[in-house]
Parts: structure tokens; C-alpha cells; sequence
């Protein structure tokens, strides 16, 4: 103790303690329990309120438990022995108002806990839904641009079978007037309506190439949608 008292009474160039936090490192030390009975009696009581029936007892019920047995070792572990005081009775009071609040903030966490889940289910059964309709979305675009290009390809078809017969109906009706042969005339007056037919069929398929377009956009803007409007997790 001598030699200890020396040590912490050393002082530094500026006049302080020389070594302040040894000091309190040792008296923390010096504190501690030299064994673990205390802690092998709390396992021993644990050991008993744990019995096979209360093994599931959370560590705040457990732990009232053994506040009450400690509190009885005072009166001999003689419950009847208790002093009923008015101190007593306003721990009491105390206790149960405080037990009361504990179950309410219980329910209210459950209830919480119950909302969350429910909403999780049902945003993942609305994005499940949305996932669905994406997939239909592309698969009908993919036929519809399929047919869309067909459209396409038969009306430049009929545009271009269209333009090659009127070429040959003006040659043949230029070659009959100039040759004043009326059978050729007469046959190139036939072919125009042949060439006035293409014309309409040709006009029809544009018709229908626009709808076919429209269609088109309209999938594309709903699988944009699904991106643009996708919702965000609480």
C-alpha cells in the first residue's frame, strides 16, 4: 500500500497526477467479485422459476419473478410475513399501472406489426399484379408489331403492284392512241379499274396500318407507365 501511495502521488512537469486514469483503472479492478457466486446463485434461481412448463418466459417476466423471491429471502421466504403498509400498496399501485401500460404498448406494437404486414402482403400482390400485367403487355406488343410489320410490308406490296400496273396502262394507252388501236385503248381503260381496285386495297391497308399503330403505342405507353409509375416501398 506504501509503494501504491508513492506511485499515485507522482507528479507530472506541470504539477498534476502523473498517471490520473491508472488509478481509477485499479480501484475498478480492485471492485470485482474474486468468484462467480453470485452469478452461479442467480443461474441457481433461474434454474428453478425455469421449469419445464415456463420455458418460454420472456427475460421481463422472469426477471419479476426473481425480484420477488429476492425480496422474500428478507422475510424468511414467509409471503404472509410481508408487512402490508401503505408504502406496500402504492408499490402496488405503481406496479400495476406500469404492468397496465406495458400491455397496451404491447397490443398497440402487435397491432402496428399486424398493419405492416398487411400492407407488405398487399403491395406485393398489387406489384405481383402489375408484373403480371407487364408480361401480358410485352407479349401482346410483340404480336401486335409483328402484325403491324406484316400490315406494313402488304401495303407497300399493294402501293408498289399498284404503281407498276397504272406504268403499264399508261404505256399501252399511250402506244394505242398514237397506233389509234382501240383494242389496246379498250384494254388499258380495263386495266385502270384494275389499278383503281389496287389503289382501294392499298388505302385500306393504310388504314389499317395506322390502327395497328395506335394499338402499338398505346402497349408501349403502358408498360412506360409501369416504370414511370411504379410504387415506392413505405
Amino acid at each position: 500500500m506504501y509503494i501504491g501511495a508513492i506511485f499515485f502521488a507522482l507528479k507530472n512537469n506541470f504539477g498534476g497526477i502523473k498517471y490520473p486514469v491508472v488509478s481509477k483503472v485499479v480501484k475498478a479492478l480492485l471492485s470485482l467479485s474474486h468468484g462467480n457466486a453470485d452469478v452461479e446463485r442467480g443461474f441457481s434461481t433461474s434454474v428453478l422459476i425455469l421449469t419445464d412448463n415456463r420455458a418460454s418466459m420472456s427475460e421481463k417476466t422472469l426477471n419479476s419473478y426473481m425480484i420477488v423471491k429476492y425480496a422474500l429471502k428478507r422475510y424468511n421466504n414467509l409471503p404472509h410475513t410481508v408487512p402490508i403498509n401503505k408504502e406496500l400498496l402504492n408499490l402496488a399501485r405503481i406496479a400495476h399501472q406500469k404492468y397496465d401500460e406495458y400491455l397496451k404498448e404491447k397490443t398497440k406494437t402487435k397491432e402496428q406489426e399486424h398493419q405492416t404486414r398487411v400492407k407488405e402482403k398487399i403491395r406485393k400482390e398489387e406489384e405481383k399484379k402489375r408484373l403480371e400485367e407487364l408480361e401480358l403487355n410485352k407479349a401482346k406488343l410483340e404480336v401486335e408489331e409483328k402484325k403491324l410489320a406484316e400490315l406494313r410490308q402488304l401495303e407497300d406490296a399493294k402501293s408498289k403492284q399498284a404503281d407498276k400496273l397504272l406504268k403499264e396502262v399508261s404505256e399501252r394507252l399511250k402506244k394505242g392512241i398514237e397506233k389509234k388501236n382501240m383494242e389496246e385503248i379498250a384494254l388499258a381503260e380495263a386495266m385502270l379499274i384494275g389499278v383503281s381496285k389496287l389503289r382501294g386495297e392499298a388505302q385500306d391497308q393504310q388504314k389499317q396500318v395506322r390502327d395497328k399503330e395506335k394499338v402499338v403505342n398505346k402497349r408501349k405507353n403502358n408498360i412506360l407507365d409501369y416504370f414511370s409509375k411504379k410504387p415506392k416501398k413505405d
